[in-house]
């Protein structure tokens, strides 16, 4: 009759238990680490520095002098551009493209900042 018992207490204890005990624990979960930022060239003497600066969470695609460069979200990309006049178009998906021209001088630092409108 001692068998019983001892099962029954066994089983007693096992149910008392939380289920988080019978295995093993639970993985670590990983640590951010933060990204270093990108290094940005400063412009040379024959050349722009275009940072394009994403405000609106989510990438966009920014092309200018027949390059595409993807901008991440809430992040900036540095684009160094040959004096003068360029057209640009900004894309995002679920937004209308935007097409403008913009004027750059050899040796400096434009800040381009891009928004995203909520109608």
């Amino acid at each position: 009759m001692r068998r019983p018992t001892v099962c029954l207490l066994l089983i007693a204890i096992c149910l008392a238990m939380p289920l988080s005990s019978c295995g093993p624990p639970p993985p670590t979960p990983p640590t951010a680490t933060p990204v270093p930022p990108t290094p940005t060239s400063p412009p040379t003497a024959t050349t722009a520095l275009l940072m394009v600066v994403n405000h609106c969470g989510t990438p966009f695609y920014f092309t200018v002098a027949g390059s595409m460069y993807e901008v991440p979200g809430n992040g900036s990309v540095p684009i160094q551009l040959a004096p003068g006049q360029h057209t640009d178009t900004v894309s995002k998906p679920g937004f209308s493209d935007i097409n403008e021209t913009i004027y750059v001088e050899a040796g400096r630092i434009y800040t381009y900042p891009i928004t995203c409108e909520v109608t």
